[in-house]
């Protein structure tokens, strides 16, 4: 579908005007830029309610993050680093009908090869995409996934329609259990033992995965102070041969 239909879309639902969208088009094919970011930095249409309108214009469900609580089970089968630089945010993983089903929230603009990754990496049976803000989900993924304490940006939608995304209970994760054939597998939780051992599980998983965070938050520190030391020499390196200093003076001034 292409950014044109979605502005007459967004006409046609008295969104924006005939005038805005001419704008909005005009600065898309000189910066090319996404068509609902040019909206929403001139303020011609509010995040929510756009956000509702791409719903219902590609037929997918959206989500507001600011109302739901996170599912430590589907944060914790994909790692930080993928979710972070794929503005992805999982949000559930259902049995539904033996197969294991995982609810991600995305931006309006995700793929089909975003999805084949994410189905690849998880080993679920089918990757449900479910829309959200762009600020919502990089604010999620901050405070869920590096513990960043800040407020998800609600949005404000117009006619919101209630799905079953939005009430948390009725979203009974799948049981996750670790074996060396597979990533994840899922079984129902039919009495209290098994639901505690679910619950086990899952602490164990989350464990796991908030290390894995920790491991790559140390990964980036080790790669910004290699960037900063190789800057460094650099300078050191210039102010020598611009004889601003000598290298003993620069040895000396290290002792001290």
């Amino acid at each position: 579908m292409s950014k044109k239909r979605l502005g007459e879309f967004l006409i046609s639902k008295k969104l924006i005007t005939r005038f805005q969208l001419e704008s909005a088009l005009q600065e898309q094919h000189n910066f090319g830029r996404k068509l609902g970011d040019i909206l929403l930095d001139h303020g011609f249409v509010s995040e929510g309610h756009l956000i509702e309108a791409i719903s219902e214009f590609k037929n997918i469900k959206f989500v507001d993050l600011a109302t739901v609580t996170p599912s430590k089970t589907a944060l914790a089968i994909l790692p930080a680093k993928f979710c972070k630089e794929n503005m992805v945010y999982p949000l559930r993983l259902r049995e539904e009908n033996s197969r294991k089903v995982l609810y991600v929230v995305l931006t309006d603009s995700f793929n089909l090869d975003l999805l084949d990754q994410i189905k690849f990496r998880t080993n679920v049976s089918k990757v449900e995409p479910v829309i959200g803000s762009e600020r919502a989900i990089e604010s999620a993924i901050q405070r869920d996934y590096f513990k960043i304490e800040m407020m998800v940006p609600k949005l404000d939608y117009i006619t919101r329609k209630t799905t079953d995304l939005d009430d948390i209970d009725s979203f009974e994760d799948a049981e996750i259990i670790e074996d060396d054939n597979s990533l994840i597998k899922t079984s129902s939780n039919k009495n209290s033992t098994s639901k505690k051992t679910s619950e086990n599980d899952e602490n164990i998983i989350v464990l796991e995965a908030e290390i894995a965070v920790l491991k790559e938050l140390v990964k980036d520190l080790e790669e910004d102070l290699k960037g900063l030391d190789k800057r460094n020499k650099g300078i050191l390196k210039l102010l020598i041969n611009k004889g601003f200093i000598t290298r003993e003076e620069y040895f000396q001034e290290l002792k001290r």
